[in-house]
């Protein structure tokens, strides 16, 4: 019988080799056993692909497109009631499906989940300058698709990610569901632990910047648009 909280997990990777086997070795310490792991290799040109061989995994390979369509390209094949994302240089705690799902099936309406955070350092790496230090080793929101699960349905709903944008693709989307009214809930445990490195997408700073103004103009155009229609 097809468990109906089945669970499909989709990791982007690109030139991941450094981080990968940390990220999928979290997956695969899930307490939680009903799930499916989808890796979509977006054209990495280090040793991204044998690692990700090693594993047990539904695997793309595809040429370079960026994270966005590795994401998307990932959902078209899930096969689950509700999806989760991780990133390729992050890792889950033991819990963090289970809790997820425990919450989905105590609150029927419930469209997706979000949950705090830690941010750290790789190991000699320097805290950069955009980063707070309060920021670090202390429990935050995470408005990332790492602590995000969502209804299949409703991902569905509020729209893939956006890929005309290549940093802010996942900020473009929360921005969508908000706008829609999704109900969601933010938990308050840790539930991924997120490294920071010199190869996040993040540290393009004034690109990210650029990326999120137009985000927001865009919300705010949809919003006003919105309101006109009532």
């Amino acid at each position: 019988m097809r468990n109906p909280y089945l669970t499909s997990i989709i990791i982007p990777v690109f030139n991941g080799a450094k981080f990968i086997s940390s990220a999928l070795d979290s997956v695969f310490k899930q307490d939680y056993p009903h799930f499916e792991v989808i890796v979509v290799n977006d054209g990495s040109t280090d040793k991204s692909d044998s690692i990700i061989k090693s594993y047990d995994v539904r695997y793309i390979k595809q040429y370079n497109q960026g994270v966005a369509v590795a994401r998307n390209n990932g959902v078209n094949i899930a096969s689950g009631e509700f999806l989760a994302f991780l990133d390729q240089d992050d890792i889950w705690l033991p819990n963090k499906l289970s809790l997820q799902i425990d919450q989905f099936k105590t609150q029927k309406n419930l469209g997706y989940v979000l949950s705090h955070q830690i941010l750290h350092l790789e190991n000699g790496f320097a805290k950069p300058y955009w980063l707070k230090p309060e920021q670090l080793n202390q429990p935050i929101i995470g408005y990332l698709p790492s602590t995000l699960m969502v209804r299949t349905e409703t991902f569905k709903k509020i729209g893939y990610f956006n890929d005309k944008f290549d940093i802010g693709s996942d900020s473009e989307w929360f921005f969508r569901a908000k706008g829609l009214d999704i109900e969601m809930k933010i938990m308050q445990e840790v539930l991924v632990r997120r490294l920071i490195h010199n190869s996040n997408q993040s540290h393009s700073v004034g690109d990210s910047h650029m990326e999120l103004l137009r985000i927001v103009k865009q919300a705010l155009v949809k919003k006003h648009q919105k309101s006109n229609d009532k």
